[in-house]
């Protein structure tokens, strides 16, 4: 058997194909050179350069503030957790005011704690949260291997005497802003380097970034269609998130066939009265509901 040898590639080929290439590529390069969009593309890594200095220094300053909702976490939890809301009312304020529905659920949570604030120290002020925000395309396959792809963003849940309505208007604000910035990527990229890193440097860095929020705040999209277990109808799911260090409030929010409820997991020596808040969260979605129905 012969071994087939392949000629290499002559030179003026090559050339050839550069020359072609660049004859291809000649007519868009004036279009990139345009001082529109040169300056379009300078403004663009601006705006991300400063947004990711912006998300950074929220990262590191942010801190949990002395309130009747923060403090030294015991061993004892409780759970408390809504009736059925049904979700078209939700979805009704939501279109009366061109924000999510995530918004109007966040900024009634919002409003659940500034009351709570206000009966226990006659003030409120902005509580950080840590919001979970999903890294992986939607539209794209689940891989073989699943692991986590998400990041935890903070979001100052705007609690400090604001009415219901100006309440809403600001979460959608805030929430769009991070929408819009590289927070999400960055945090992401902080979570896989801990991961990374030695048991007891990755356990103060956990501690030190689950100190800036009260905890954490998820909004859970379920099944829209009732779902049935060995043919009897499941009536509502419930869901609470995890805490760590001295985070003393989670929230979690859970949408299934066309109802939402909300579940609250406190610690108990910080927050004795969970029922309070989820009273409040039922008021402060109601007057919501009233606004939006203005």
């Amino acid at each position: 058997m012969t071994a087939r040898t392949h000629a290499p590639p002559q030179p003026h080929h090559a050339l050839a194909d550069v020359v072609q290439a660049a004859r291809r590529a000649a007519p868009e390069v004036p279009k990139m050179l345009r001082p529109e969009r040169v300056r379009r593309g300078l403004l663009e890594g601006l705006r991300i350069g400063v947004s990711g200095v912006a998300a950074l220094r929220k990262l590191l300053l942010t801190s949990n503030p002395d309130t009747a909702l923060s403090g030294a976490a015991g061993a004892h939890k409780a759970a408390v957790w809504s009736e059925p809301i049904d979700l078209e009312v939700v979805k009704q304020v939501a279109r009366a005011t061109g924000a999510t529905v995530n918004d109007v659920l966040v900024a009634a949570l919002a409003g659940a704690l500034e009351h709570y604030q206000l009966d226990h120290d006659g003030r409120s002020v902005d509580i950080p949260t840590m919001i979970p925000v999903n890294l992986r395309p939607m539209h794209l396959p689940l891989p073989r291997e699943l692991g986590n792809r998400f990041a935890l963003v903070l979001l100052m849940l705007p609690s400090g005497r604001l009415d219901a309505a100006d309440r809403l208007a600001e979460t959608k604000r805030r929430m769009d802003v991070i929408k819009r910035s590289p927070e999400p990527v960055i945090t992401f990229a902080l979570i896989q380097g801990i991961g990374r890193l030695g048991s007891r440097l990755s356990r103060a860095l956990v501690t030190f970034f689950a100190g800036k929020a009260g905890g954490v705040t998820t909004n859970v999209p379920g099944p829209r269609e009732a779902r049935y277990l060995a043919g009897t109808r499941i009536g509502s799911l419930l869901g609470w998130v995890p805490g760590s260090g001295e985070q003393t409030v989670g929230t979690c929010i859970f949408t299934y066939a066309g109802t939402v409820r909300v579940g609250f997991k406190v610690d108990t020596r910080v927050v004795p009265d969970p029922e309070t808040i989820l009273d409040a969260f039922h008021a402060e979605l109601d007057e919501l509901a009233r606004t939006g129905s203005r």
